[in-house]
């Protein structure tokens, strides 16, 4: 199995930077992601070789870490933080974009993509303690604009998918910033963007 995140786990940095951990605990991992379209686009994934996130949105573990994550992107980029996941129910499924290992993406972004979501599909408002339970064994859209309330408060958002969707919220990103051509991470992996949020979140991270 070549897995970029269980290699990374393993201090296997085949992207320098790109692929340092920035935050690491017993269960958890915060690390970049490749082909960011901003600074300060980052993965909070679990150690355990998982291709959904469900089961971890009730962890008192990982839920602290999307709180201190969100602080740390906002102490240093003074926008609003938003999350989001492409729910694979399954290895394989083009859902995942790719990578068949669980992850949430967090990064800082002025705007929202609620918006654009819920002109597109039918959203079920919903608490991330809630998702495992409402989304069962089905794939799954999950987004959340994270403010200033504690992850377990905040309302999130979830639509489920009839039929597999690949990149859907890398697409709408892309198409917001005006690059919609770099929304395919694997043609544009913008490592040096990625090597800048490491450089710029480290310090932050060390002080846990």
């Amino acid at each position: 199995m070549d897995c970029r995140y269980c290699n990374i786990f393993e201090g296997k940095e085949l992207h320098r930077k790109a692929d340092m951990l920035l935050y690491d605990s017993p269960n958890f991992a915060v690390f970049p992601t490749i082909g960011p379209l901003v600074e300060g686009w980052v993965l909070i994934a679990p150690k355990e070789h998982t291709p959904s996130m469900r089961s971890y949105y009730s962890n008192e573990d990982f839920r602290r870490l999307v709180n201190l994550t969100r602080d740390r992107l906002y102490r240093k980029y003074k926008k609003p933080i938003i999350i989001f996941e492409h729910g694979a129910n399954k290895f394989g499924s083009p859902t995942s974009c790719g990578t068949d290992h669980a992850h949430l993406h967090m990064l800082p972004f002025h705007g929202s993509l609620l918006n654009d979501m819920c002109q597109e599909f039918t959203v079920q408002e919903c608490r991330a303690t809630d998702l495992k339970e409402l989304v069962k064994s089905e794939e799954y859209l999950y987004y959340c604009d994270l403010s200033d309330e504690d992850f377990d408060q905040a309302n999130g958002y979830i639509h489920i998918l009839p039929s597999s969707i690949s990149k859907y919220f890398r697409k709408l990103l892309a198409t917001k910033l005006e690059i919609f051509e770099q929304h395919d991470y694997l043609e544009f992996p913008n490592l040096e963007v990625a090597q800048k949020t490491y450089d710029g979140l480290l310090p932050l991270f060390r002080e846990v």
